[in-house]
């Protein structure tokens, strides 16, 4: 440790361009870093979505959304698990710990989904198990207000 000290107090030219060497180096690595606002991640978060045609939410929850969240909790690797029932849906998310694969975990629910088809009312559909990509999301909203009617207003927007 002394001598490095040593080193530097002794040699103060040696010292200057080495703290010039790394200013010029830093500021090099510093302007070819990217920045990415919305970085290409896979964010392994999948839904079951389940409709049943004239059924209440209290119904869906019992019948629909209690036994899915039941068979899709075995799977490993689960971050989160949450549900919505809706009148005539059910609606289960499952999110996965970033390690895991979302096509993994999206395979392994399909499994459990189709363990338990036997178990859902006859009246119920088939479960959709769908993969959440973010890059769909809209990157823009736009609302147009003013004369004319939606088609011409919403032609104004394109071109516009």
């Amino acid at each position: 440790m002394f001598s490095f000290v040593r080193l530097f107090v002794s040699r103060p030219v040696f010292t200057w361009v080495i703290s010039f060497a790394l200013l010029v180096f830093g500021a090099f690595s510093f302007s070819s870093l990217s920045v990415d606002r919305f970085p290409n991640i896979d964010i392994p978060i999948v839904t079951v979505v389940t409709p049943y045609p004239g059924a209440s939410p209290e119904q869906v929850e019992t019948e629909i959304t209690d036994p899915i969240e039941e068979a899709l909790s075995s799977i490993a690797g689960i971050n989160e698990l949450g549900s919505t029932s809706y009148e005539s849906l059910s609606v289960v998310r499952v999110s996965f710990q970033l390690e895991k694969d979302g096509d993994v975990g999206a395979h392994a629910e399909r499994a459990c989904i189709n363990r338990i088809l036997g178990q859902l009312p006859t009246g119920a559909q088939t479960p959709r198990v769908e993969k959440i990509d973010p890059d769909a999301a809209p990157l823009l909203y736009l609302a147009v207000h003013g004369p004319g009617t939606p088609q011409e207003l919403t032609e104004f927007a394109k071109k516009n």
